[in-house]
């Protein structure tokens, strides 16, 4: 390892992987770059000063029990997951720079993340933006996970699908109960916002979807069946009419 003093002492680098094509490898860092940043900027957005208003507003500081049985948890997870593919960046950048150098995310596709990611939020637009986020990468990562085949991936997949299922569970009860007894217009505000964070989500996962076919083609409708599946199981309003949507399919 590099001494904090020496900064011309060359990095130690993983035990070299031969990638089937510069494809893969090109698709293998923005991945790894893309979740290095969001999961970072992700780390930052518990809304406890809106929780514990909330809480008084009701009169019942119980609340903030079930609030940080979850919310403490996740950002455990939230700590756990940017480690994990920071250290993952770190060591790609050290065994592949030439990598590094030429596979690069869009500016435009960070900022628009980092926005939708990186800035405070009440409870529930941080539940609505955790669940559409959740439904988006759980799709995403069953498309990914069997088409890229750099080890250190493979425990870091597995870790995700875990933590999002638990997080998808409860920010689902979570939304389910405040639609039960919302007015129309915050109802409508929240079911919007939902939409509109999906939408967005799943645009900046489009370059990566692109640099996955480039290594190994995409069957047509691969991710768009995944997708819609992980709508239908949110139970969201508006999922029986997208899902359909997605297939190419009339609604029921």
């Amino acid at each position: 390892m590099m001494e904090p003093d020496d900064e011309n002492a060359p990095f130690d680098a993983p035990v070299s992987f031969g990638f089937e094509s510069d494809a893969e490898a090109n698709a293998t860092c923005l991945l790894i770059t893309w979740f290095a940043v969001v999961e970072s900027a992700a780390l930052g957005v518990l809304p406890v000063l809106p929780a514990l208003d909330l809480a008084r507003e009701r009169g019942d500081l119980r609340y903030l029990d079930s609030f940080f049985a979850h919310g403490l948890k996740h950002l455990r997870d939230e700590q756990a997951h940017a480690n994990l593919w920071c250290e993952a960046l770190l060591d790609f950048t050290r065994a592949y720079p030439d990598v590094v150098e030429r596979a690069r995310l869009p500016g435009w596709l960070m900022k628009s993340m980092l926005r939708r990611v990186a800035v405070p939020h009440d409870v529930l637009e941080f539940a609505v933006d955790c669940l559409a986020f959740e439904v988006v990468m759980s799709a995403f990562y069953e498309i990914a996970a069997p088409r890229l085949s750099y080890p250190p991936l493979g425990p870091v997949f597995r870790r995700l699908a875990i933590d999002e299922r638990a997080h998808t569970a409860y920010d689902r009860a979570y939304l389910e109960c405040f639609l039960s007894g919302a007015s129309l217009p915050a109802y409508l505000r929240a079911i919007s916002r939902y939409w509109w964070h999906t939408a967005g989500v799943l645009a900046t996962v489009v370059p990566l979807l692109r640099a996955l076919d480039r290594h190994r083609p995409l069957p047509r409708g691969a991710f768009r069946r995944r997708l819609a599946a992980h709508i239908q199981g949110s139970g969201m309003p508006g999922c029986r009419r997208i899902a359909p949507a997605l297939l190419g399919q009339r609604a029921a």
